[in-house]
């Protein structure tokens, strides 16, 4: 019932009848009114209704004056007729029946998570994704101006945690074969009415850069751990960990002192409660006379949550929120590196009445990157996918050296050593799902998802 509530609180005053009023608790009916949960109206004792004692009040819309079990004890129709009478003839105040001083049915305030009600409004106007477009959520910007009505504001987020981005449209679309590749340093948190995407959504990390709210290299609460570096040899870097504890970087194939990072640990809760991205993979070695820049783990995947008054539809395509591979070592003048840590996937938070998934969620753990050696340099490790198939990790002559990502239910594979070379990275773990609302699934989701009311 509260999502019934929340539509009316999000439509514009006409939504309601100027006599109409909703109640949230039987606290909103004041003296000795009883909310009705099946449809959100006060309804006050009435001894000539039959089975449950109650009447609708003259604010309930459609049903004022009913009896709450439809028919009255005696004839319902005149009954029902006189009331309204009196409603309409009386002089004194027509409300749902308590005393006029008594705290009455106003809309309860929006509940959209992680928002305070004075963020939570839907925005005045649609935007449809209608070719492949950027959103940044650090400058609040887009590749393409914003329809009229839609904005795009930073917030605090509520209870705790990273400020947000907070985009507030009517219907958001995004069309089949479109993306909207979204990054920054905030979280994006999406207010709509009704959001419909047939194409994809990109909050996953590209490599080494994250997606929005999801962390660089080493960074984050579930950072990969880097290498042991006991000279010539290198231990891998540990994958990042989130939804589950990260892959642990390889041992050296050169000295087993050389051992490589822990994976970072699991962090955050199941609900997330905080809207967080993924953690950044770990680091590998530095080895001296390096060609090229120097090479780093995976980012970490970001965070996107999407609120609708009505409903949330992934017809196709899907939401991408996967961490980043990380990257082989480099080839050196006396030696080589290890691979680096893959990143953690993020963070992907659906709250509607009604959801239906059809195409893709996904916040896959990174790959990590093989070690490199003297003569031939590694692969690096594959972000994660929009998909079920766990991100490769990097091979070293066609060996694999860097350990996989983690994905749906299957953890991070660690990095190995190829002969005796340096240890390759380990895999990123997977992020968080979060369904919130009735949910058709149809589609496909990595890692499974915790459902909520």
């Amino acid at each position: 019932m509260t999502w019934r509530i929340t539509l009316c609180a999000l439509v514009s005053v006409g939504c309601l009848r100027p006599t109409e009023h909703r109640c949230a608790t039987s606290a909103d009916c004041g003296g000795d009114g009883v909310c009705v949960a099946e449809t959100s109206h006060c309804a006050f004792p009435a001894a000539d209704c039959c089975g449950t004692p109650l009447r609708y009040g003259a604010g309930a819309g459609d049903l004022a004056n009913a009896c709450v079990v439809e028919l009255a004890c005696a004839d319902a129709g005149a009954v029902d007729a006189a009331l309204a009478e009196d409603a309409i003839g009386s002089d004194g105040p027509t409300v749902d029946g308590p005393p006029p001083d008594a705290a009455v049915d106003g809309p309860p305030p929006v509940v959209v998570a992680h928002l305070a009600p004075v963020d939570s409004a839907v925005g005045a106007g649609d935007w449809t994704i209608t070719s492949d477009g950027t959103l940044d959520t650090t400058g609040l910007t887009t590749s393409a101006p914003l329809p009229v009505g839609v904005t795009l504001v930073a917030a605090a987020q509520v209870p705790g945690g990273p400020e947000l981005a907070v985009l507030h449209v009517r219907t958001l679309r995004i069309n089949n074969g479109k993306t909207l590749r979204v990054t920054g340093t905030r979280p994006l948190v999406i207010v709509s009415m009704t959001t419909e995407v047939t194409g994809v959504l990109d909050v996953s990390a590209n490599g080494v850069e994250p997606g929005a709210g999801g962390q660089v290299a080493t960074a984050g609460p579930g950072g990969g751990g880097p290498g042991v570096s006991v000279s010539p040899s290198d231990g891998g870097g540990g994958g990042a960990g989130f939804g589950t504890v990260g892959g642990a970087g390889g041992v050296s194939g050169g000295n087993a002192m050389a051992t490589g990072g822990p994976g970072g640990s699991m962090s955050g809760d199941p609900a997330l409660t905080e809207l967080t991205g993924g953690s950044g993979g770990g680091a590998g070695s530095t080895g001296a006379g390096c060609a090229g820049a120097a090479t780093t783990a995976g980012a970490g995947g970001g965070a996107v949550q999407i609120y609708a008054a009505t409903s949330i539809t992934i017809s196709s395509g899907g939401i991408n929120a996967s961490g980043g591979g990380g990257q082989a070592g480099r080839r050196c003048t006396s030696n080589a590196e290890s691979g680096r840590g893959g990143g953690a996937g993020g963070a992907i938070y659906l709250q509607a009445p009604n959801l239906t998934i059809g195409g893709t969620l996904a916040a896959n753990g990174g790959g990590g990157g093989a070690a490199s050696v003297q003569s031939l340099t590694g692969t690096n490790g594959a972000d994660g996918a929009l998909g079920t198939t766990a991100a490769a990790g990097g091979t070293l002559a066609a060996v694999r050296s860097g350990g996989g990502g983690g994905t749906g239910a299957v953890d991070p594979q660690a990095g190995v050593p190829v002969a005796t070379a340096d240890g390759g990275g380990g895999g990123g773990a997977v992020g968080r799902i979060v369904l919130r609302g009735a949910a058709a699934v149809a589609g496909a989701i990595s890692p499974a998802p915790i459902t909520l009311p």
